[in-house]
Formats: C-alpha cells, structure tokens, sequence
C-alpha cells in the first residue's frame, strides 16, 4: 500500500499525463499538445486535489512536456526525465512521512496502551450488564440531569489526541502522502507533545473537621426562617455537581480505550480543585468524604484529610456510615441525586455520583448506576450563638424544612 501510495501511483499518473501530451504534440504539433494539456489539467486536479505532492508533481510533468516538445525532445527522453521526476518527488515526500512515523511511534511509546484490569479486580460488586446501552430506570428529573451532565462534557483536544494516536486507520490516514489534508489535519509536535497532564498532589481541605453526626431529633414546629444567607437547595446542587465534574475530569479519564485492556492516558480519578459555596464568608465546606460501593461488602467512606483521590484512598481508613448516610443511599439509587438536612450552622449532604456514558467502558455497569456518592459537611463561617442555634423555634419554615428535617432534592 505505501509502495502503490508513493511511487506507483504517482508515477502512473505522470507517465500517462507525459504520454497523452507527447503523442498528441507528435500528431498536432505544439498547439495541440497544449490544448490536450489543457483538457487534461482538469481532471488531473480532481484526481490529485487531496494529494498536494502529486499536483506539486503533475505540474513538473506538465512543465517538463512542454519544454521537451518545444525542444523536441524524445519520447524516450522526456518519459526518462518524467520517471526521475516522479521518484524524486516520492522520495522527498517519503522522507517526510518517516518523520511523521518516527513522531507518532515515539508519541505511542510515551503513551503506550496499558491494562485497567487490576484497578478493577477487587471490587465486582456491581450488577451485569447484558446491553451496552442498558440504563438504570431512574426518576424523570435524574434522568433529565444525567442526560444534561453528559451533553456538557466537551470532546476534549488531549483525547482527541491520543484517540489519534492509537488508531490505526488515524495513523495510516496521517502517514498517507498528504492525503486527506482537507478532511484530517496532520498531528503537529505541539499536539502531542501537550499530552501530559500536570499531576495534582491531594488537596488538603482547609479546618477540615471529624465526622459528627447529628443526634438531635427532628421537630415539626413551625417557627422563622434561617438567615437569608443559608444556602439554598440549587445552590447545594451546583456545589455537588461541581464536585462530580472535577472529580471526573473529561482530560483525566484517557482518550482511547477499546475495553479495560488498552487504554491509554488514564489518569485515576481526584479532586483538581477545592469545592466552593460561593459564598466563602458565610459557608464553607469542612468535610468531604468518598463513599465507597464497590470495594467493599458493605458501603463505608474513606477518611482523608485532602480531597478524595483514588490513588491516595487505596490505602486510607475507612468508617462505616450513619444512619442518615445510609439511609440516602437508598434515595440515591434512583430518586435522587442529593440528600440533606441542615440545623442553622451545618449543612449535612451526600450527593451521587453516577455512571454516564463516559464511565460504563471501564466500570462495566448499566448507565446511570450508583457508582459512589460524596459525604458533605457544610459549616457557617461565623456560626450562629449558641442560644439562638439551639433553639428549636428556628426551623427551616415551610420553604426551607425543618431543622434537622431531611431534604430530597434532584441534582
């Protein structure tokens, strides 16, 4: 193919334009020859406009034809100058695709396919999937966000890079002479020398506090409102679902995989940026924990004092789950996508973190999937005085729940 691609082919071409013209300047003349050269450029330029090598040689055969019958060269001689021609710009043009070859072979080396079976050996705790477009028959609003959180996940430059670099048909296509140069512009240096993901070392988690679980019970009184600036339900949504987005960062989970054998530029998943309410001054989050559903016989979360980080969460301890935890779980199967309750200084939540089409090649588990899920503590900067916070006349109203009520709330 690469033999047919830079020599024959384009020596076929250039021997036949040569033989067209000469014969029809030995029977019309000068003038002749130049009207078939003219009829011929045409569809020559169809021929070859994917190849500018080729139309770089078909004008040197055009050129050479016209001098060679206006000095009235040979047949013999000009079909000479026009095979030199040919394997001249082959060989010109074969050294630039061995350049190419050698960036991609080093690219693929840098990068190569490895095997994600092991990261996944331990923990089979999942159903089988028999479709790989099965989904899990969740709530019309979960379904909706889930659909909504994967249109917004971008088809990102780093994997499209590497899809490049492992595809043979990409390869063959860029290595072609050219070929294709309007439909699939050739990988630069920069491109695949930009591969590498800065690593990110574990977030420590600023006043970072131990879990502590509520053990007041809840009240059905009504009574005033929060302080207006306790955080809404959406903006707890928009926290959680910041936290899923960062934690599955698009660049991080590889550009080319055909199944947990080979994939390639993987990254393990981890927080790449602290979490935020927004409003820092008043509410911030002091505890975020992974839960874990999948490593172990009974869900449990991992304690950290950074950010979650699977590389770091590997070999950290694990607590079991309160009551309120576990019993969000089964809400989070497919109600919702977050759970909370609040007094008027802490926000406890835990959120969802499905699998979307992204994650099933790996995970192997229906679309929609409880994967895991965070466990929030979100804390007043300045909280509330001590009287005040424990009174149970300050509930949440009829807007905002209860204190310690429990909130159900799609992400």
């Amino acid at each position: 193919m690469v033999l047919f691609l830079f020599l024959i082919f384009p020596l076929a071409i250039s021997c036949g334009v040569a033989a067209i013209i000469c014969f029809a300047g030995s029977r019309t003349g000068s003038d002749g020859a130049c009207r078939v050269a003219g009829v011929l450029l045409v569809p020559v330029l169809l021929v070859c406009w994917m190849f500018p090598f080729l139309i770089a040689q078909c004008a040197i055969t055009f050129v050479l034809a016209a001098i060679g019958i206006h000095a009235q060269f040979s047949f013999r001689t000009l079909t000479t100058g026009v095979i030199l021609t040919a394997v001249g710009c082959s060989a010109a043009f074969g050294f630039s695709a061995y350049q190419s070859w050698k960036l991609f072979a080093a690219a693929q080396a840098e990068h190569p396919q490895v095997s994600l079976a092991d990261r996944f050996a331990d923990h089979e705790i999942r159903p089988t999937r028999n479709d790989p477009e099965e989904s899990v028959d969740m709530a019309g609003r979960v379904e909706y966000r889930l659909e909504a959180f994967e249109e917004s996940r971008p088809v990102t430059h780093r994997g499209g890079v590497l899809r490049r670099l492992h595809n043979a048909t990409a390869m063959d296509f860029a290595l072609a002479p050219s070929f294709g140069v309007s439909r699939m512009p050739s990988l630069g240096v920069d491109q695949i020398h930009d591969l590498d993901l800065a690593e990110v070392a574990p977030i420590p988690l600023g006043s970072i506090t131990e879990y502590r679980p509520a053990t007041a019970a809840a009240t059905t009184a009504d009574g005033p409102q929060l302080p207006a600036d306790s955080l809404a339900p959406g903006e707890l949504q928009t926290l959680h679902s910041a936290g899923v987005d960062t934690f599955v960062d698009p660049d991080s989970l590889g550009g080319y995989w055909l199944d947990r054998e080979h994939a390639t530029g993987f990254l393990p998943h981890q927080f790449r940026k602290a979490p935020s309410t927004g409003i820092e001054d008043q509410w911030r989050v002091t505890r975020l924990e992974l839960i874990s559903l999948l490593r172990h016989a009974t869900p449990v979360a991992y304690v950290s004092k950074n950010l979650p980080s699977m590389n770091e969460l590997k070999h950290a301890p694990t607590r079991p789950l309160t009551a309120f935890e576990s019993g969000s779980l089964a809400d989070l199967q497919t109600d919702e996508d977050i759970v909370f309750r609040e007094d008027p200084n802490r926000i406890q939540m835990v959120g969802a973190v499905r699998a979307s089409s992204d994650c099933m090649g790996c995970h192997d588990v229906p679309r929609g999937y409880l994967l895991g899920a965070f466990s929030y503590d979100i804390e007043r900067v300045h909280p509330l005085p001590e009287p005040l916070a424990e009174d149970p006349r300050v509930s949440g109203g009829t807007k905002r729940g209860h204190i310690l009520a429990v909130h159900r709330q799609g992400r």
